[in-house]
């Protein structure tokens, strides 16, 4: 016997698209809520915390739990900026299907593009929904030509608007051959009427094609339609619903969430088309040696996977997890494989935004929240035993793209940060806190502006910590183009013992990435072999501060080849700062020169934009190493200094107008050839020893 199913549904689209408002009208719909709340006055059930209705924009993925019809589902609104995609792909590894929210009067984004070849990638069943058709500058026809264009997929009509912008009044379904029209009431009421006659040619040739594609989704069904020309209304629903489960269409409907017009069509077609058959399906996992393992959705066997962790202000930690097999019950014992460790299930819930609602049980499709769990965090694979071990594929963490130097206002708050930045980084491991001891500086980085920002106020908000954001120093390096050799001679004489240590140094470069070479070439015991060790000392650590501007000298070799020794006043302190003196003495006449660090930078971006970025990067002294046409965008590959795109991503989205992203990581070092006053010096000016 099938169990009843739960329907996971995502919805994904450019911020300001509607995504969050559709959320809302499902649940105003299925009665979880009394009245219809609103972005602009911060009600959604979705974007609950304080920062997200300040901004008006989702800065988390939230799951609403609802019923609808006595068809359990769980909607999740998404983030819309490429600084959260990572929250947004876990999304996409847990959900049935999702919903694609396409605006009508704007471009479709970079981070829409992208999460949208991800799903489809994976032959996801995605429905897209065409928003904002009443406004101003709301277009269909050109809608859908953006979409094919920038898609690479013909999208499949399945509503034909009734209307256009002021005058828009609702639409007509191409499955069903009725007109819905809407009043644009506050409570979703709607008339169902025939066709007009002016929209009766149209639906007519879009039913055409709409048969045309989804007949091949089933032989039978596709030989009747080449014998008759046509199918019924039952049969058109099944090959629509296999069409969709293969993730071989991108049906086109239009939805307002703000006057609730087609919500309820969109939720009859997740219904009709994710049948209960499809739900019962096999979910991919690895193992320990890396064969794949198939585990069934309806075994007794549990399993889950934890794709979303955050902090509650009075349970703790709380771990999202998706039920893929079997089911779980509070006060129960499961396995963490990535941990090798034990963990007791206390109170189990299901979320409606910041809401946690108690249940008894949790079975394979549904999507709970469990506190408490002492070793889980996101991207973890639970089950039922240790016997079972085997892990479900998650979203890889992104490597930083931008990052500050942090301080604080006050210096007391030093010992509490680290607690606070735990628990950021708990909720969104894209963010990562560096100390660097080497430029003495705490670093926040992450994936973009708009997100480092949020974590300033979250903070400040919640924890009263108040962090000024700067730009990082950068870590230069020096190094010698030339030889030199130098003496490096201490002596010294306070009463009773003294100190004497006598070395001769040569100096050379290595190749790039060579790093220290220290070469002894002492003969006949000018300086006991007791000795030698540390003149090498003394150099490695007196090259931690270079000469130029006090950065770590690399690649270069140091010579060891005479010098003299005191039987008496010889020790281990005055050869290291014999050999400190020397590197000192003959690094100026090397030819030092300052290295800086270049990283490899890819940006996504399409065709009519790469002229734009190459420009931009030549203006940053980067060098553009070539371009290659990726999932219909092309990629510019370029080697940029680091200083020159610590802040580029607020830069590459204005340029763009945020239809660009990239990806970027350490290349390597190379010299610099500005004006050295343009670097600052590390730390305070080396003195001369005597």
């Amino acid at each position: 016997m099938i169990k009843v199913p739960i329907r996971n549904i995502g919805i994904f689209g450019k911020d300001g698209s509607g995504k969050t408002t559709l959320t809302e009208s499902i649940m105003f719909l299925s009665s979880i809520k009394k009245e219809m709340g609103s972005v602009a006055s911060g009600t959604t059930m979705a974007d609950f915390e304080e920062e997200e209705q300040k901004r008006k924009f989702t800065l988390h993925s939230s799951v609403c739990n609802t019923v609808w019809n006595k068809n359990t589902f769980n909607i999740i609104d998404t983030p819309g900026y490429s600084a959260f995609q990572y929250d947004t792909q876990s999304i996409l590894n847990v959900v049935d299907a999702a919903l694609f929210v396409f605006g009508a009067d704007s471009e479709i984004s970079a981070q829409a593009r992208s999460l949208y070849r991800f799903a489809a990638g994976r032959k996801l069943p995605i429905i897209g929904v065409m928003s904002f058709l009443d406004k101003e500058n709301g277009d269909f026809a050109g809608t859908l030509e953006m979409l094919e264009r920038k898609l690479d997929k013909k999208p499949l009509i399945l509503h034909i608007p009734y209307g256009e912008k002021a005058n828009f009044k609702g639409f007509v379904d191409v499955v069903v051959g009725k007109l819905f029209e809407f009043p644009k009431s506050k409570d979703g009421s709607f008339q169902e009427k025939e066709i007009p006659a002016e929209l009766k040619d149209r639906y007519e040739e879009l039913r055409m094609e709409l048969l045309e594609e989804i007949s091949m989704a089933d032989e039978e069904l596709m030989n009747k339609f080449l014998e008759e020309g046509d199918l019924t209304l039952e049969e058109t629903q099944i090959a629509l619903a296999k069409s969709f489960q293969k993730g071989d269409i991108l049906p086109i409907v239009i939805g307002s969430g703000e006057f609730l017009m087609g919500v309820r069509r969109i939720m009859a077609y997740l219904i009709e088309w994710l049948t209960p058959e499809y739900l019962t399906k096999k979910y991919v996992a690895k193992k320990a040696d890396g064969t794949i393992q198939n585990i069934i959705a309806d075994s007794s066997l549990f399993s889950g996977f934890v794709f979303k962790t955050f902090v509650d202000p009075f349970q703790g930690v709380v771990n999202v997890m998706k039920v893929n097999s079997g089911s779980l019950t509070p006060n129960s014992e499961i396995f963490n494989v990535a941990t090798d460790s034990t963990e007791r299930v206390g109170k189990i819930y299901v979320l409606r935004g910041k809401d946690l609602v108690e249940v008894e049980c949790a079975n394979s499709g549904d999507i709970v929240a469990i506190p408490k769990l002492k070793d889980t965090v996101t991207g973890h694979t639970l089950t039922d035993s240790k016997k079972s071990l085997f892990n479900f594929e998650k979203i890889e963490k992104p490597a930083p793209v931008i990052q500050y130097a942090i301080t604080l206002s006050n210096k007391k708050d030093e010992d509490k940060l680290s607690g606070v930045m735990q628990k950021i980084m708990v909720s969104d491991p894209t963010i990562e806190i560096i100390h660097d001891g080497e430029l003495h500086q705490i670093l926040l980085a992450g994936q973009g502006q708009i997100q480092l920002q949020a974590v300033q106020e979250e903070i400040r908000r919640k924890y009263k910590i108040e962090l000024q954001y700067g730009t990082p120093k950068v870590s230069y390096r020096e190094t010698i183009k030339g030889k030199a050799e130098a003496q490096g001679k201490y002596k010294k004489q306070s009463g009773g013992k003294g100190q004497y240590g006598d070395c001769h140094v040569r100096v050379r470069p290595r190749q790039s990435g060579e790093g220290f070479l220290f070469v002894d070439k002492i003969v006949g015991g000018v300086i006991p072999r007791n000795f030698i060790p540390s003149v090498e000392k003394g150099i490695i650590e007196r090259s931690k501060r270079g000469i130029q501007k006090g950065y770590p000298v690399v690649d270069f070799e140091a010579e060891l080849f005479y010098g003299s020794y005191h039987d008496v006043d010889s020790s281990d302190m005055a050869f290291q700062v014999a050999g400190s003196l020397a590197f000192q003495k003959s690094m100026p006449n090397a030819t030092p020169i300052i290295l800086e660090p270049y990283m490899n930078i890819e940006i996504f971006v399409e065709d009519d934009l790469v002229g734009t970025i190459m420009g931009d990067i030549s203006s940053r002294r980067g060098r553009v190493s070539g371009t290659e046409a990726v999932d219909g965008e092309q990629v510019v590959k370029a080697i940029v200094p680091l200083k020159e795109i610590m802040e580029y991503e607020p830069t590459l989205n204005q340029i763009t107008s945020g239809n660009a992203r990239f990806t970027v990581k350490f290349s390597h070092y190379e010299e610099f050839r500005g004006d050295l006053s343009t670097i600052p010096q590390n730390g305070e000016e080396i003195q001369e020893e005597e």
